[in-house]
């Protein structure tokens, strides 16, 4: 028999496999911001955020609560995860737009003037557009992940239309040796 007392498990929700962000419109909160150089040597903003309001209320903080557990069984340092963080060059190139994001952040948080210091962007809102995008698994599989792929203005986030999905080009080969032939039964 199992020893679980009855008034805890009335008090307890159910869960069924976790939550699973949704592609469209979400408000978001910035909450870290660190200067870094891109894999090309271009400067470049990391800018780890979260989801703010609505049912995915605290999204990634949930699962960087899971990498911490995981990480210190491990030995380890936990990584806020990789699906809340976006990536903005910011050398001449890509100057206008960050100029945009800039914008947007300022839009979406009344009274807010950027004055070049990254951090100030902290506890700021901003509107995420998230899509769909496919990646080559580590075993050679195909899977999707939902990522933020432009940073909007808060009005109206909700509203926008869902992005397309963002598929692999040079997807591996099947090892299947039928290909996609029909199995009779």
């Amino acid at each position: 028999m199992l020893n679980i007392q009855s008034q805890t498990w009335a008090n307890t929700k159910a869960e069924f496999g976790g939550r699973f962000l949704p592609a469209g419109g979400h408000k978001c909160v910035i909450k870290n911001v660190e200067q870094k150089m891109s894999k090309s040597g271009k400067p470049m903003l990391a800018i780890a955020f979260d989801i703010s309001g609505g049912e995915f209320d605290g999204y990634y903080m949930d699962l960087f609560g899971r990498n911490v557990e995981k990480a210190q069984k491990e030995g380890k340092q936990a990584k806020w995860p990789n699906g809340g963080v976006i990536y903005q060059l910011i050398d001449d190139e890509h100057l206008g737009r960050f100029k945009g994001v800039i914008e947007n952040i300022e839009k979406s948080n009344a009274g807010f003037k950027f004055a070049m210091e990254e951090k100030a962007l902290i506890g700021k809102f901003f509107g995420g557009v998230f899509r769909e995008e496919e990646y080559e698994a580590q075993d050679g599989s195909i899977k999707t992940a939902v990522r933020c792929n432009a940073i909007r203005e808060v009005e109206g986030i909700e509203d926008i239309p869902v992005p397309q999905k963002k598929c692999l080009t040079n997807k591996p080969q099947d090892n299947n040796p039928m290909g996609n032939v029909e199995i009779p039964f």
